[in-house]
């Protein structure tokens, strides 16, 4: 299934979800899909406040008893190579 969201808060970034329809959020603890919501969270952050991105693509699955979330966006990224201090 994917959705596709036009906005998110003030920016103009396109959203698109991706989730495994196997995946059963009423067998999920409360703990984890709060935890997972606040991982999610902090990622679009991020992206609207330093990638420049346009597009983002959020993909949930179901790998045996377990939730993969893969967020990708076609943002400017940045040099893992360069040390900041902090």
């Amino acid at each position: 299934m994917s959705r596709y969201f036009e906005t998110f808060g003030f920016s103009q970034i396109k959203f698109i979800l991706k989730t495994d329809e196997s995946i059963d959020w009423e067998t999920i603890n409360n703990k984890s899909k709060i935890n997972t919501y606040r991982v999610i969270q902090e990622a679009l952050q991020n992206i609207d406040k330093y990638a420049k991105a346009q597009t983002v693509t959020i993909t949930m699955s179901k790998k045996q008893n377990r939730i993969s979330i893969e967020i990708k966006d076609d943002g400017v990224g940045f040099n893992m190579n360069i040390a900041k201090e902090g």
